[in-house]
């Protein structure tokens, strides 16, 4: 069955000189894997299956293929492409691998999609890029159903335990109104947000992107 349907790619994975696995958040269907192949032909593909790609796709929906084929592809309609500023980047491939890793395959929310489509387009032109971060991880994580509740924790959790103050800060950033925050202010809370992300991922490790942000923002 052929569907059509607006599509991020999250990840490329190489599979041989001229082919790929696809990550892809899809708007009908939730997160999909696909096979792509001639990459490097005429047809200008690789160009286009980029992680962050805002594309409209067209692809054979069998519900026993793991892996599906992608029939038509071209850029979504208004999108603003990937970004060329370093910082603008790599706040993009922050926000899929947070996807990545929060999403698994076949998990379907249009909401979801959206937010991360309109906040990959808001990545492009906002002029408040050190408060991006902040306002996509207190944003999505409560679009997942597990945005920071104080009262879930105890003093066990420290490590992500947000005083008044701080909460005050996120409520605002959340909501697009963004105050006077100077780095180590910010640095502070947003190590507490990834470290409640984590802890409801049960997930080891770091997110490899932040670290590349932290260091473009210093």
């Amino acid at each position: 069955m052929l569907t059509r349907s607006e599509a991020i790619i999250l990840k490329r994975t190489p599979y041989s000189d001229n082919s790929a696995i696809l990550k892809v958040l899809t708007r009908t269907h939730g997160l999909q894997s696909f096979m792509v192949r001639g990459l490097h032909g005429k047809s200008g593909k690789t160009a286009l299956y980029q992680p962050g790609s805002l594309l409209e796709i067209v692809f054979y929906n069998q519900e026993n293929k793991s892996l599906k084929t992608i029939k038509e592809c071209q850029l979504l309609a208004g999108n603003s492409g990937i970004p060329t500023d370093p910082l603008r980047l790599h706040m993009m491939i922050f926000c899929i691998e947070v996807a990545g890793k929060c999403l698994a395959e076949g998990d379907f929310d249009e909401e979801i999609f959206l937010f991360l489509q309109n906040h990959l387009q808001e990545i492009n032109t906002t002029n408040q890029m050190a408060f991006m971060p902040m306002k996509f991880i207190l944003n999505f994580t409560a679009i997942l159903g597990f945005g920071l509740n104080n009262s879930d924790y105890t003093t066990k959790y420290s490590s992500i335990l947000l005083d008044s103050q701080e909460m005050s800060i996120c409520e605002l950033v959340k909501n697009g109104t963004y105050p006077e925050l100077h780095l180590p202010e910010r640095r502070r809370i947003m190590d507490k947000l990834l470290n409640h992300l984590k802890l409801h991922l049960s997930m080891a490790g770091d997110f490899k992107s932040y670290k590349v942000l932290t260091e473009l923002f210093d």
